[in-house]
């Protein structure tokens, strides 16, 4: 009987981003690899306990200093996962890294914001410290999309305490004043589900309604945040199982002598998931008002630009112009979207066949949607179903 490798996972599994980068590298394990994996009872990683461990092979935590200093003095085999950095220059050497992707979290939820048509734009990043330089990334991306997106330095808003007490009803106290603070209506991101929760807390405190004085969008796509906001908060959704279980097949290669060219490896995160905490119309051009109704309601009928065109009665080149200055898109890019949406909602939450889904969002065919998806997130429906479960 073929003995079992030994690998050892190396994160703290307090948060669902954990949770699920753990879930990828099970799945992993059982559908491939058959590894004996090495985890603490409550799924918190000791590295005293490690410290005369031998193994095969370990797959870590690297936003995390003393995990990355503990695995860097072991001569085994290790695959990283962690937050991306700006710079590819400042990704650890040596090492093959698995990095869920800041920037374009930072994107889609700048463009989110930008397509609920709000003048003034936030970032509550909360405190910071060696082990949160993933807050930081995300913070510095989403300023640089909001640049991108139109917004003015001024309308660009950001708190990042300098330290944080220990009271957390001081806490929240703080944020609550900055909220306060801030022109409205506005739309405030946060780099976790659980600050965005903070968000929450705050207007709640202050009577400041959510979403139409502050629309808040979080990212993770944890399960128990979003059901202790009793599922109101929106969210970037990562694709932090996929992380798991690329970093798996990363490590398989590695310990078996054959590691992949590319040291560094991105994964995109899965989308937005739309709840009442950012379901907010406040775009005063009609036009526009109309057409976004009407493209919401008959995305899953192959609607194209020409069928908004002849429901509002007002010429392409007018209705992309009145686009373009509420929502910094085009008619067409908002119809893809929200047709995209439509079938990665599908392909995560029902086990509907790709010919059903195509027939459901009014594709031509399932071929032709195949084609579309890939184009947008690199990856077919298929494999996309399979790295985020269904």
């Amino acid at each position: 009987m073929k003995k079992l490798q030994k690998v050892a996972v190396l994160f703290n599994a307090n948060k669902g981003y954990d949770r699920k980068i753990i879930k990828g590298i099970s799945r992993y394990s059982r559908e491939v690899a058959s590894w004996h994996i090495c985890v603490e009872e409550d799924l918190v990683t000791r590295l005293d306990k490690l410290a005369n461990w031998q193994g095969d092979g370990m797959i870590a935590d690297f936003d995390d200093p003393s995990i990355v200093e503990f695995v860097m003095s072991k001569n085994i085999p290790c695959v990283a996962v962690g937050s991306s950095y700006r710079q590819t220059n400042q990704y650890p050497n040596g090492i093959h890294y698995v990095a869920t992707n800041n920037d374009e979290i930072a994107r889609l939820g700048v463009e989110h914001i930008s397509r609920l048509g709000l003048k003034n734009i936030a970032f509550y990043t909360g405190f910071t410290d060696k082990h949160s330089r993933w807050a930081v990334e995300r913070e510095q991306a989403f300023i640089d999309h909001a640049a991108q997106y139109g917004y003015q330095q001024q309308d660009i808003h950001v708190l990042r305490p300098q330290n944080i007490s220990v009271d957390r009803v001081e806490n929240i106290n703080q944020l609550a004043d900055w909220i306060a603070s801030l022109p409205k209506p506005i739309g405030i991101m946060a780099p976790t589900d659980m600050r965005a929760w903070h968000v929450f807390e705050a207007c709640h405190q202050i009577d400041v309604s959510i979403p139409e004085e502050v629309a808040v969008l979080g990212v993770d796509g944890d399960d128990l945040i979003l059901d202790i906001t009793g599922n109101q908060l929106s969210t970037v959704t990562q694709g932090s199982e996929h992380m798991g279980y690329l970093a798996s097949s990363i490590l398989n290669q590695v310990m078996a002598g054959v590691p992949p060219s590319d040291t560094i490896h991105l994964v995109d995160p899965i989308g937005l998931q739309i709840c009442h905490s950012t379901d907010l119309e406040v775009i005063s051009d009609i036009y526009v008002r109309k057409a976004l109704s009407f493209i919401k309601n008959n995305a899953d009928k192959g609607i194209k630009v020409i069928h908004v065109l002849n429901h509002l009665g007002i010429s392409r080149a007018n209705l992309d112009k009145r686009f373009k200055s509420a929502l910094n898109a085009t008619v067409h890019e908002v119809i893809f979207d929200e047709q995209l949406n439509l079938v990665s909602n599908y392909l995560l939450n029902s086990k509907m066949t790709l010919q059903q889904i195509a027939d459901a969002v009014g594709y031509k065919s399932p071929q032709y949607m195949m084609m579309v998806f890939k184009g947008r997130y690199g990856v077919t429906p298929s494999e996309f179903r399979k790295n985020h479960g269904a």
